[in-house]
């Protein structure tokens, strides 16, 4: 149980027998044994930002991919940058393309399974820190498959 975390948490993470919290610089991670399912939201750009952490992102994959059971669930959703720009802008707009995701997860031997629009903002034109809009942004929700 990480340290500072509400009683409330603690309570709801003990009654969850087949769920284990565990902490790790960003980046790193050590799990058990293999998981069906792999979820990260609104922080894979974030592995892009030098100052947080150097994330090799094949590696990173690599390792969710090795991690996961045949047939596991990698999820990543987050807000969407203006397409052309990869991950330029993750340092400072906390934003990155989903192509520039699609192809590094799909490198790793992911394939993709699906995506959803129901976090799709029209109004957000992918300039503006996502802090500014109070996460009010264009996201994108991706569904890999490990086959």
């Amino acid at each position: 149980m990480g340290k500072g975390q509400c009683p409330s948490t603690q309570n709801a993470v003990k009654a969850l027998t087949n769920v284990t919290v565990s902490l790790a610089p960003l980046g790193q991670f050590t799990l058990p044994e293999k998981v069906d399912v792999f979820w990260t939201t609104d922080n894979y750009h974030d592995l892009h930002v030098p100052k947080y952490a150097k994330v090799d992102m094949a590696a990173f994959n690599r390792h969710v991919f090795e991690s996961l059971k045949p047939g596991g669930t990698y999820i990543i959703v987050d807000h969407e940058a203006a397409a052309g720009t990869g991950a330029k802008d993750s340092p400072t707009l906390h934003r990155i393309e989903k192509k520039t995701v699609i192809d590094e997860v799909t490198g790793a031997g992911f394939k993709l399974a699906g995506e959803s629009s129901a976090l799709h903002n029209t109004a957000d034109d992918h300039t503006r820190k996502v802090f500014d809009l109070h996460y009010n942004t264009d996201q994108f929700i991706l569904k890999f498959r490990k086959p």
